[in-house]
């Protein structure tokens, strides 16, 4: 069989574009893409890294080398050496590499949280070793009261500096300290993310939210930290009564929850008196670091009509928001599990079986209407568009259906108005034909 001239046409047009692709990927690689002297910085964390990363590579036409070029870019442009070492030993994917990179630096900041610790009680020790000596009475004291200081040590005295103890707590690490011996100072925040601060002293507002996770040895509740940039909705929050002191306090209903938590700031503020019980259990963030936990309660509580006995996690923070989770939600049937949506009504089969006439064949309107243009119009014709030579045969089909079917009327001579059309396939492969409405 001959090939038609049109379908060989077709066939070099589509090489030549395909030719054209190829070019333009190897061209990118080499020269243009901004993508391959990206490396993060120091103070950048790898989400921020990898996100930019992926930006950058929306710019070029790398195609199934996508994910491939944006591994290796990760591995030459990561700051932990180590961390390389790991990856260049590992079989890669793009995934794998995020994973493993997300896991390292999560490691990283719980280390670093371990070793302030560690710093600040050695700290702590030392100057409370040295204020005991100096509170001890001194075995000279009789004999240089007779003989007094010596010039020696008058003069050493004088250029000794005087030590300014600080006794409120340091705005940026939270701890007392002597002046500029500052645990924050070039440490980075591990809620925003900014220099010269930690995160319990951060002043960025955050709303917690409790989710439960599984652990080896104990129970962990995972707690998670949500910016605040817009006031939740007010049905999302529920009035729960505290039935010994008779108060109320305004709980935020948390389907993402796995227990119910109040602050120690508003356990006091209620006057509640009922003894908090220690507890093995432990409260963690979104990124695995501990949150501080005073202990459980059991609390008597009233909500709508019900009363209930629930428990409660006491937390040592000011900013925790009051959070009932999903098993007391449950418990109270404020929310309900939904497995499937079923049709209880049958209302629209109803209609389309009464009125089957209206829903068959084309609707007309029974009598003609006039449009009426405002004085002085101006007409106006445009020029027909090509249509391609492979719809052509379809085009003609469907219009002379559209004819017979009295949707159209053939018109062969000039008129005032002439609207180019639209050509449309529907997913059934027949064409939609329009009038466009731009014109």
């Amino acid at each position: 069989m001959v090939p038609n001239k049109l379908d060989c046409f077709i066939k070099r047009c589509k090489d030549y574009i395909e030719k054209g692709r190829k070019m333009g990927v190897v061209y990118r690689i080499n020269v243009s893409s901004p993508l391959f002297q990206r490396n993060q910085k120091s103070d950048e964390s790898f989400d921020d890294f990898i996100t930019d990363l992926k930006r950058l590579s929306l710019d070029c036409a790398f195609r199934e080398l996508k994910d491939s070029l944006i591994k290796d870019r990760i591995v030459s442009g990561i700051q932990s050496k180590q961390l390389k070492d790991r990856l260049l030993r590992e079989d890669l994917t793009l995934d794998k590499a995020v994973r493993l990179c997300r896991a390292a630096e999560l490691a990283n900041r719980q280390l670093e949280k371990l070793n302030l610790t560690e710093r600040v009680d050695v700290v702590q020790k030392r100057n409370n070793k040295r204020a005991d000596q100096d509170n001890q009475p001194k075995k000279s004291a009789t004999t240089t009261s007779k003989k007094g200081p010596t010039q020696s040590q008058r003069q050493a005295t004088q250029r000794r500096p005087p030590q300014q103890a600080t006794t409120t707590p340091c705005t940026r690490c939270g701890y007392t300290h002597p002046n500029r011996t500052c645990l924050a100072m070039n440490k980075t925040c591990n809620n925003c993310y900014k220099l010269n601060h930690f995160a319990k002293v951060c002043k960025r507002k955050n709303v917690n939210t409790v989710v439960e996770n599984n652990d080896d040895d104990k129970e962990v509740y995972l707690l998670g930290n949500v910016d605040v940039s817009v006031k939740s909705a007010s049905s999302w929050y529920e009035k729960v009564i505290f039935k010994d002191v008779q108060k109320l306090l305004n709980f935020k209903l948390d389907t993402g929850a796995g227990c119910n938590i109040i602050s120690i700031a508003d356990y006091k503020r209620l006057g509640l008196i009922k003894r908090i019980d220690k507890t093995t259990e432990r409260l963690a963030n979104y990124n695995g670091l501990e949150i501080p936990v005073i202990g459980k309660v059991k609390l008597e509580c009233q909500v709508k009509n019900k009363v209930l006995n629930l428990d409660f996690f006491v937390a040592n923070s000011v900013q925790t928001i009051p959070v009932l989770g999903l098993q007391t939600l449950e418990e109270l049937e404020l929310v309900k599990r939904i497995a499937e949506l079923k049709e209880k009504n049958n209302d629209i089969k109803d209609l389309v079986s009464k009125y089957d006439e209206v829903f068959q064949g084309i609707s007309r309107i029974a009598q003609q209407y006039a449009f009426k243009l405002t004085p002085g119009y101006k007409g106006k014709i445009e020029q027909c568009r090509n249509i391609p030579f492979k719809l052509q045969k379809q085009y003609k089909l469907e219009l002379q259906k559209m004819e017979q079917q009295g949707i159209i009327k053939r018109v062969d001579e000039p008129t005032e108005f002439v609207n180019p059309v639209v050509i449309v396939r529907k997913p059934d492969k027949t064409l939609r034909i329009c009038l466009d409405p731009k014109i």
